[in-house]
């Protein structure tokens, strides 16, 4: 998803080819296309923040246009949106791996299951990542909404429980998920503010990282160890906006430690997968 607003994108706005992504979430949501049209000819012009508008055009009747409804939509960036479960407890004491998508756990499968295996780690799998096996994935986690509205099909197929804020989901899709295979942690969104509450947290950037990490300080984790976290190159905007990231989290001192412990390119502390108890 990053990877289609970042180094696609750019190559779309240089060059004026290829379809746009938000001209498709604009039909998917039924808004109005000068919305997108006005949005992408501005001079401010920030993704995160059309993304931001057309989640909450998405949510009214947008289907014609108006300047007012636009100018509301784009007032702010920061939303909250309150859960129904409480993450308390939900890991007390225990160590949380959380798997990302990098490469480098497709490629080492055996051996991060056999990782897991050692350490019996809390697992959550970010988005619809499903390289591992069933029966090693606690639960998944998402937190953007024009994401699973776009995988809608996978996550329905998820086999193990769905962490998300789900008030920010469209209904149609809320309505196809099972209950019981949902757990509604809620979410705020607010520059360089990084919390973990019972039922919701805040989190400085829209990123399912971010909502992991805080999800899983609210469930008492004792460490947080990554898995799939690779990154970018040294000079790419979304390694920039993940190391941001990590600033924003190492600066809250009650949290938990975090180290990678696979390849990474972030400025995180590294383990490794073959000696899990260093």
């Amino acid at each position: 998803f990053h990877l289609v607003l970042g180094d696609f994108q750019n190559l779309i706005d240089k060059h004026q080819w290829g379809p746009n992504l938000f001209y498709f979430l604009s039909a998917a949501y039924n808004i109005h296309p000068t919305y997108v049209q006005e949005m992408l000819k501005a001079e401010n012009y920030d993704p995160d923040l059309a993304i931001s508008a057309l989640e909450k055009l998405g949510r009214s009747d947008s289907n014609s246009f108006t300047l007012d409804r636009l100018q509301n939509a784009l007032q702010s960036n920061h939303e909250s949106y309150p859960g129904t479960w409480s993450a308390k407890g939900w890991a007390k004491e225990r160590s949380v791996l959380l798997v990302g998508s990098g490469p480098w756990v497709q490629n080492h499968i055996d051996m991060l299951v056999n990782y897991i295996d050692e350490v019996a780690p809390i697992v959550i799998c970010l988005n619809t990542n499903t390289a591992l096996p069933n029966d090693r994935v606690t639960a998944f986690a998402a937190c953007h909404p024009f994401r699973v509205a776009m995988e809608a099909d996978q996550y329905r197929n998820l086999n193990s429980p769905l962490i998300a804020p789900i008030a920010s989901f469209p209904a149609d899709f809320k309505a196809s998920l099972a209950p019981n295979m949902i757990l509604d942690y809620g979410m705020g969104v607010s520059a360089h503010d990084f919390e973990a509450n019972e039922t919701e947290c805040i989190i400085p950037h829209r990123l399912v990282a971010a909502y992991a990490l805080a999800l899983s300080n609210a469930a008492g984790a004792k460490e947080i160890l990554l898995a799939g976290f690779d990154g970018y190159e040294i000079d790419s905007p979304l390694q920039r906006e993940m190391e941001e990231l990590f600033k924003c989290y190492r600066a809250v001192k009650k949290f938990a430690p975090v180290k990678s412990v696979t390849p990474t390119t972030y400025s995180i502390v590294q383990s490794s997968i073959f000696a899990p108890n260093i």
